[in-house]
């Protein structure tokens, strides 16, 4: 049976748009920060026509936690970006 999970609603950046399930500590508190890998090489970022990915970049993204959203009953995250 798996632990307490929570939905990571990714807003922006490459993974932008993705709703993710993720694995959190027993008091069900969201991370602060989540590391996710990029993307993939090759065109229409990285899939596909029939779906399928290429070769991984090995590049991660920083998404840090923006706060609840009780209407799509996730927590929100945004991308880090270098600067900041």
């Amino acid at each position: 049976m798996p632990g307490p999970q929570i939905r990571a609603l990714i807003e922006d950046g490459p993974r932008g748009g993705e709703t993710l399930v993720i694995d959190v500590k027993s008091d069900k508190s969201p991370p602060h920060e989540i590391m996710l890998p990029s993307g993939h090489e090759g065109g229409h970022g990285g899939r596909a026509e029939d779906g399928s990915v290429s070769h991984p970049t090995g590049a991660v993204s920083t998404y840090r936690l923006i706060g609840p959203d009780d209407e799509r009953g996730g927590y929100v995250y945004k991308v880090v970006h270098h600067e900041e």
